[in-house]
């Protein structure tokens, strides 16, 4: 379902040369209806037993999704969720595809504890272990369960609500100063964004702030990297993972990118129908995040050294065709910074009306209810002609175009 994977935070860490006590140097949609919020759930807590009602929901709900899992039955899997929250829905939905994709063997979910809301709703934390490819991921979570009319449904995990106009921000008490950054950024440089594209949100925009990385990476899907910082698909939340134990102010500039390199992505799936390619996503959504809408003098001197060495990802032939997701460092670092020089290159000559353009051509095309990485070679085949078509500009033109303007940085 989705528009772009997002995980630049880390490498912006790994840019940063941060050590110590700092996150690691290694690199690294919005609910068309507002689901129900959970922030009254934290201060409402009582300690009194589920009742037998519940109880039995919670014992189905674990046994149901173990069976959906190891049996690969999607239907099954989805009933456990409230499908009149889109957002939520269509994550787990995601995640389920992936899970069908994927060497995962030993699916367990285990109830670690649970708690009384009331009589229509209650909170359980869930452990969910597997293996991927042989290796184990374990995942603890505070899910909360509503009753609707079909019985108890759950409807994700249990946050504060922090509520602003035409954007929610669901977030850990632990994440709470993340959260208020990305209200801050919003209402700021965001807004700013919109205005340059001209762009009106189409539906009600949705952020996931997590405590915990590990957490949120086991919300996303069972392949995420363990590198990811952030995430972003489209008509899903945009989800951000604060550093434990990390002083906030250190490493806030990094968080101001990374929300906005995700709020970016989201802006140009509604405004592409979600049809734009991947490196483009990551190009423009790195490149408008930046200060100054244009390369640092330090990722000129990056590039000229990629230059100097053919690197393979300098032609736009093969950046297209990669697969962020399996790239490991220094690749993964280096994608983000050619994926920025095409979005560069691509701004500088055509401007932002040529880029409206681009996008307003992409969104002529049918939805794909894919995700991005999964949709990889159709969303390049929906790009370039339409690169073509608008710009004139086709993988051969734009790859000279970049080489020619590195080897003028000399």
């Amino acid at each position: 379902m989705r528009k772009k994977f997002f995980a630049l935070l880390l490498i912006l860490f790994l840019l940063s040369g941060c050590k110590s006590n700092e996150p690691s140097s290694t690199p690294a949609y919005t609910p068309m209806s507002m689901p129900a919020s959970t922030s009254v759930f934290q201060s409402t807590l009582q300690s009194v037993s589920l009742t037998k009602e519940q109880s039995e929901a919670l014992d189905n709900y674990i046994s149901t999704r173990k069976s959906a899992v190891n049996n690969k039955d999607e239907d099954s899997f989805l009933s456990l969720f409230n499908s009149s929250d889109p957002f939520y829905s269509g994550e787990q939905k995601s995640w389920f595809n992936d899970r069908i994709n994927q060497n995962i063997t030993n699916y367990d979910l285990k109830v670690v504890s649970s708690s009384f809301i009331d009589q229509y709703s209650f909170i359980a934390t869930i452990n969910e272990t597997f293996l991927l490819n042989g290796k184990k991921r374990s995942y603890t979570y505070d899910l909360v369960f509503k009753y609707f009319e079909d019985g108890y449904k759950e409807i994700g995990p249990n946050m504060q609500l922090l509520q602003l106009d035409g954007f929610n921000i669901y977030y850990d008490e632990s994440a709470k100063e993340y959260a208020y950054e990305i209200k801050n950024i919003y209402d700021t440089k965001t807004k700013l964004l919109y205005s340059l594209f001209s762009y009106t949100p189409s539906f009600i925009g949705q952020a996931r702030v997590y405590g915990s990385m590990t957490n949120m990476q086991g919300t996303i899907k069972p392949s995420t990297p363990t590198w990811v910082a952030g995430w972003n698909e489209y008509r899903q939340s945009i989800k951000i993972a604060c550093y434990e134990g990390v002083n906030f102010s250190v490493v806030k500039d990094y968080i101001d990118q990374t929300i906005l390199h995700e709020q970016i992505h989201a802006m140009l799936s509604d405004l592409s129908n979600d049809n734009l390619a991947y490196f483009m996503q990551e190009g423009f959504a790195t490149l408008f995040s930046s200060e100054k809408y244009e390369l640092t003098e330090s990722e000129k001197s990056s590039l000229k050294t990629l230059y100097k060495n053919n690197y393979y990802l300098l032609n736009l032939d093969t950046l297209e065709s990669s697969h962020l997701e399996t790239l490991e460092s220094p690749d993964s670092t280096n994608y983000y910074l050619v994926c920025k020089a095409y979005g560069y290159i691509i701004y500088k000559d055509h401007g932002i009306g040529g880029i409206k353009s681009l996008l307003k051509e992409l969104k002529t095309k049918e939805y794909i209810e894919k995700t991005s990485d999964d949709k990889l070679d159709t969303l390049n085949t929906l790009t370039n002609i339409a690169l073509k078509s608008k710009m004139g500009e086709d993988t051969d033109t734009l790859t000279k175009k970049l080489k020619r303007y590195i080897s003028s940085l000399d």
